[in-house]
């Protein structure tokens, strides 16, 4: 190649070794290709040894879609100076039956079989079609059925004969997918020109809701036919007597009354007033403000209530909460607050040191500091309008904070800074990779303390001095003792029969999927479109831009 080089004054240019950063482009696309290749494997339930076929095929639909790089055109148009033929796109992995007749050795064999669709020939106008047999044909005279995958069949020829079969093409590992939905079309192709069809280049969702519950159907007796089939114990089950029960979810509004959106509308409901009324002595308990008039020279912050409702681990209804709020964005820097900045623990701690106690068979416990910025001290003054439905009869005095409260700026800082001194005072260390994980260490035990705002875990050695410390702080704030580990930063935390430790996020999954309407929702191979590219102007606005800002910085 360098001779050739040479004789033809190219310049062949290399990137730097270990520098693929200066191949981007190269990079960018093979990870295109590589994830939509995929994708349709997994869509269709298809081995990994069809990665060949699949693969062209998403070269093929890359090159024939419109791509706003190249104002809406696609690279096929702009080679050839010609629209591609979307008519011949079909649906790869479906069911696909081609004319067999000129191959048949006698003239009483079967014209068609069930084949399987592997994409568009790239050397005549033909369709390839794979065989239960493992023999391969190109064609044009086919019949498509595109509802029917025959991979995803519980009587699946093709995988019967790879099995028997003594030399596979390729690897035989199976994608494991989630339930897709297709749209249901049979199309027929016998000449160069094909019929066209509404059904799209790859997938479709089908959001027909009679069509959706015929597939559900279809599918359960197919499981129940499959399952009286291969299960031949001699033992009666529901699902051989033909009992079948739907699924029944925690629903999380039919337990409880909505989360008011409005002080009048909380104050129109007995449970949620008090509620507001705990919060209110709580505050006045702990001497968070002092009535006085306002100085000439000083700002007011307003404040104003929230409302929340409280579950148990398993997703069960606990309580109505109401929490009085500042509205710090009213603070100005350097007259009412000074530093923000509070540190919280990082996920990379949390994960080592609760590895480190179930190897170690440590106990874990929980802990939750109540009304826990009212903990802080600050030295700012700082004046907030009186809790609104909580005004005394002169309406022109307001509150002189005397202690941190929620939404006020520094209040995770004061907070932070009272709980480090006590902890330091009892003797703890912060770490320098993580100064939210207090440590102490002593000839007889090691503690472990992490911190994220009000919610607090300790592990150590001992379960005495374990103890002993929930003990000593409880005589410095108002804490509630958890116990063992259960629910933290919306993940579920449960001890196995093994002793080990299972982590899950159901629950914060379904608060996200109840928040946005979608408990209801159909379960897909994929989130999206691996190939989509999203531009400024290709959809309408979304309506609640705060809902979907909020969804997006959940996940």
């Amino acid at each position: 190649m360098q001779t050739y080089f040479k004789e033809n004054g190219i310049n062949h240019r290399l990137i730097c070794p270990y520098t693929h950063e200066q191949n981007g482009a190269i990079e960018r696309k093979h990870r295109h290709i590589t994830e939509m290749g995929l994708t349709i494997l997994a869509a269709v339930s298809l081995p990994i040894k069809f990665w060949e076929e699949s693969f062209v095929t998403a070269i093929h639909v890359i090159n024939t879609l419109p791509t706003p790089f190249l104002q809406n055109k696609s690279p096929h148009e702009i080679l050839f100076k010609e629209k591609p033929d979307y008519t011949r796109f079909k649906i790869f992995g479906c069911a696909c039956y081609p004319l067999l007749r000129p191959y048949n050795k006698h003239k009483l064999e079967f014209r068609s079989a069930c084949c399987l669709f592997l994409g568009c020939s790239l050397n005549s106008r033909g369709y390839i079609c794979l065989s239960p047999e493992g023999k391969t044909y190109v064609s044009r005279h086919i019949v498509f059925n595109e509802n029917v995958f025959p991979y995803s069949t519980p009587n699946n020829v093709f995988k019967t004969y790879n099995n028997q079969s003594e030399n596979p093409p390729h690897n035989t590992t199976q994608l494991t997918i989630l339930k897709s939905t297709f749209n249901p079309t049979i199309t027929m192709s016998n000449s160069d020109t094909d019929y066209v069809t509404d059904t799209a280049p790859l997938t479709s969702i089908v959001n027909d809701d009679n069509y959706s519950e015929t597939l559900d159907d279809i599918s359960q007796n197919n499981d129940n036919n499959h399952l009286e089939n291969s299960n031949s114990h001699p033992m009666v089950t529901r699902a051989k007597a033909g009992i079948f029960k739907p699924k029944l979810y925690n629903s999380l509004t039919s337990t409880f009354s909505s989360e008011p959106s409005t002080i009048k509308e909380a104050l129109a409901s007995s449970s949620w007033f008090q509620a507001m009324q705990q919060e209110y002595h709580a505050l006045l308990q702990n001497q968070t403000w002092t009535l006085t008039s306002l100085p000439p020279s000083a700002t007011i912050v307003g404040c104003k209530w929230i409302f929340k409702n409280k579950f148990n681990g398993d997703g069960t209804f606990q309580r109505h909460k109401a929490r009085l709020i500042a509205k710090g964005f009213n603070q100005t820097e350097g007259i009412d607050y000074t530093d923000t900045f509070s540190p919280v623990v990082k996920p990379t701690t949390i994960r080592v040191v609760l590895s480190h106690a179930v190897s170690s068979q440590w106990q874990i416990r929980q802990i939750d500091v109540n009304n826990v910025f009212l903990n802080g001290d600050f030295e700012e003054n700082v004046y907030m309008q009186q809790p609104p439905g909580f005004e005394t009869n002169n309406p022109h005095l307001v509150c002189k904070l005397n202690k941190a409260i929620y939404g006020l700026k520094q209040a995770p800082r004061a907070w932070f800074q009272k709980l480090s001194n006590t902890l330091h005072n009892l003797g703890f260390n912060s770490t320098k990779s993580d100064i939210s994980l207090f440590v102490k260490f002593s000839k007889n035990s090691s503690l472990f303390v992490l911190v994220y705002v009000d919610d607090i875990i300790i592990t150590g050695s001992s379960s005495q001095h374990i103890d002993s410390l929930i003990t000593m702080l409880s005589k410095d704030f108002s804490l509630k003792d958890l116990r063992s580990l259960h629910y933290f930063l919306g993940i579920e935390a449960s001890t196995t029969s093994e002793g080990n430790l299972h982590l899950s996020q159901t629950r914060y999954i379904k608060e996200i999927l109840h928040r946005t309407n979608m408990l209801e929702s159909r379960a897909q191979p994929t989130l999206m479109i691996s190939s989509l590219r999203l531009t400024k102007n290709a959809s309408t606005a979304v309506q609640d831009p705060t809902l979907y800002r909020s969804v997006v910085g959940a996940l």
